[in-house]
């Protein structure tokens, strides 16, 4: 009778080596699953949010300015300064915070023509807004640029206040 047959040396024991090649399959999975989670956002979801949050920074960063801007001429129904000095000098300096960037790009902004406009490098969010001022208003001038101080500049002159905006 013969016992049990003799071990051979090709014969192995290849047990150990399975719990290597799962937690190698399991790495290579998430790996993957983190692989389309980033490219859905990056690719899809992550760029409409950033474009739509540039859109609603643009609106509001015009919106409160044309605001100071409006609110920072005095509320006056003399036009100018008369030439015997009877009527005291407006002299109104306001500084404003706008944000330093949109969508990562510096921007301009500028009064020209009883309004104010916003440029920037990606033209769908350059805006315009109509200033309200009161007829004492003679002009409305000047442009500062994002990351510079921005400042509303109000004075009176013989033909009437003279509003500018300034970057410093």
């Amino acid at each position: 009778m013969s016992g049990p047959p003799a071990p051979t040396a090709l014969a192995g024991d290849d047990r150990a080596l399975s719990s290597v090649v799962g937690k190698t399959l399991e790495l290579g999975l998430l790996a993957l699953y983190v692989g389309l989670l980033v490219s859905t956002f990056y690719g899809g979801v992550l760029p409409e949010y950033r474009a739509s949050t540039a859109d609603s920074v643009a609106d509001r960063t015009t919106a409160a300015l044309a605001t100071d801007v409006e609110s920072a001429v005095p509320a006056t129904t003399d036009r100018g300064v008369a030439d015997d000095g009877g009527v005291v000098a407006v002299a109104v300096e306001h500084e404003v915070d706008v944000p330093r960037t949109i969508r990562g790009d510096a921007y301009r902004v500028r009064l020209e023509g009883g309004e104010l406009v916003l440029y920037h490098p990606d033209d769908s969010l350059s805006r315009t807004v109509p200033l309200a001022l009161p007829d004492a208003v003679d002009r409305v001038a000047g442009e500062a640029r994002s990351g510079d101080a921005v400042v509303i500049v109000v004075e009176s002159t013989p033909g009437g206040l003279v509003v500018r905006l300034e970057g410093r």
